[in-house]
């Protein structure tokens, strides 16, 4: 399997083409991002369209991509950017061991990029609580992994990271034994 930074802009202008009926005049790589296992790149048309192309070495399940649609269109929440669909209607294909999908091009900046003002923070509250008190379809719900969460164990998980990093407390005292006790800290329930 290749890395997605090892694909060439020959490569991936031949699969944009040949999957998502997209010509593609110029392919940039992007830096940044918080998906250590996905490239994105921007592409452009010969027209000037624009849009983005996530490169992945693993498969995000095919009802993510509905729940998007379903936010996006049902919903109305415009700022939710589904992925455009291949020539065959798929949300997303896959290419050299890789999970491709193209999305429209957003003209703003990331957050990554430059701070966001208190009504961006807002509308993003506003957004989030909008998903998430969004009651999906059963045929998209019942297809979501629901993961448990055990405290005790990500207590230790977070414990252990916090040790290793120097910045754990010791086993005379501190944040760390009190949150590791099933008891919970002193004075709370």
């Amino acid at each position: 399997m290749l890395h997605p930074q090892e694909l060439s802009a020959a490569q991936i202008s031949q699969v944009l083409a040949e999957v998502f009926g997209v010509r593609a005049s110029t392919v940039l790589q992007r830096a940044g991002g918080a998906d250590a296992g996905a490239t994105v790149y921007q592409v452009a048309g010969p027209d000037g369209a624009r849009w983005w192309l996530k490169c992945r070495r693993y498969a995000v399940d095919p009802v993510v991509w509905e729940v998007l649609h379903h936010l996006r269109e049902h919903v109305g929440l415009r700022e939710v950017i589904p992925p455009l669909p291949t020539r065959d209607g798929a949300a997303a294909a896959s290419w050299a061991g890789l999970q491709w999908t193209l999305f429209p091009y957003v003209e703003a900046f990331s957050g990554f990029e430059e701070a966001l003002a208190r009504g961006h923070w807002e509308r993003l509250g506003w957004v989030l609580r909008q998903i998430h008190d969004t009651r999906l379809p059963a045929e998209l719900s019942d297809r979501l992994l629901c993961p448990g969460f055990d405290d005790d164990t990500a207590v230790e998980r977070v414990g252990a990271w916090l040790q290793r990093a120097g910045h754990g407390g010791s086993a005379s005292g501190g944040l760390l034994p009190s949150l590791a006790d099933p008891a919970g800290p002193a004075g709370v329930p």
